[in-house]
């Protein structure tokens, strides 16, 4: 599948709160993540741009989000 290959579980907190919680990760160019669960969407930094790039590609494709990937 597609999104093993790109996507990770993170484990995060907000505002250094006691809970942690879970979000599907799809890393950036700099480190950071763009994160998404059920009830948060968002990054943690270093906020960038995603790129990937293949050998023999053609064409360049353009998301949005990592979801629309």
């Amino acid at each position: 599948m597609i999104a093993d290959k790109y996507c990770n579980e993170v484990l995060f907190t907000i505002n250094e709160k006691p809970a942690q919680l879970r979000a599907i990760g799809f890393e950036n160019n700099s480190g950071g993540f763009e994160l998404r669960n059920a009830y948060f969407k968002g990054c943690n930094s270093p906020k960038d741009a995603s790129y990937i790039h293949h050998p023999r590609a053609e064409k360049v494709t353009v998301f949005e989000g990592f979801l629309t990937f």
